[in-house]
C-alpha cells in the first residue's frame, strides 16, 4: 500500500472521480460487509460519503493499492466518520458510459491495525 502523492498526475483522475461520485448516493455501493459495519457503528452511508469527500478534500492520507481483481483501490486512514476513526476502502470499477459510473465502498470499518505514524524520537544528551 502506498501514499498517493495529491499533486502527481498519476491518480488526479481518479481522485477527482471518486470526489464526484461521492456526492452522488445513487452512484456508491457500499459492499455488504461494509454496509454490516456501518449500520453496527449507527452510521448511514450518506455520513461515511461526506467523510470521503472531506478527506480527500483536505488531501488527508490516502494509499492506493492493486486489488487481486486487477483493480487499484484507495483507502482513506484514518477517516473521520463522525465520532469514529474508519478504515474506509473504495474502487472504481471500469464501465463503457458515464452514465453507469459507480464507487464501490468495500471496507468502512475501525482499522485493524495502528497507521504508519511519524515517529520523533528526542535523543538525550
Amino acid at each position: 500500500m502506498d501514499a498517493i502523492d495529491f499533486s502527481a498526475a498519476e491518480h488526479l483522475a481518479a481522485i477527482a472521480k471518486i470526489l464526484d461520485l461521492a456526492r452522488w448516493p445513487h452512484h456508491c455501493f457500499v459492499t455488504k460487509s461494509a454496509m454490516e459495519d456501518i449500520v453496527k457503528l449507527r452510521l448511514t452511508k450518506e455520513a461515511v460519503l461526506e467523510a470521503i469527500r472531506a478527506h480527500i478534500g483536505a488531501e488527508k492520507p490516502t494509499y492506493v493499492l492493486r486489488q487481486k481483481i486487477g483493480l487499484e483501490g484507495y483507502v482513506l486512514l484514518p477517516c473521520s466518520v463522525d465520532v469514529h476513526e474508519l478504515y474506509i476502502k473504495v474502487q472504481i470499477p471500469p464501465c463503457e458510459h458515464e452514465r453507469d459510473e459507480l464507487m464501490v465502498v468495500i471496507s468502512a470499518h475501525k482499522p485493524r491495525y495502528e497507521a504508519k505514524r511519524k515517529i520523533d524520537v528526542k535523543r538525550k544528551k
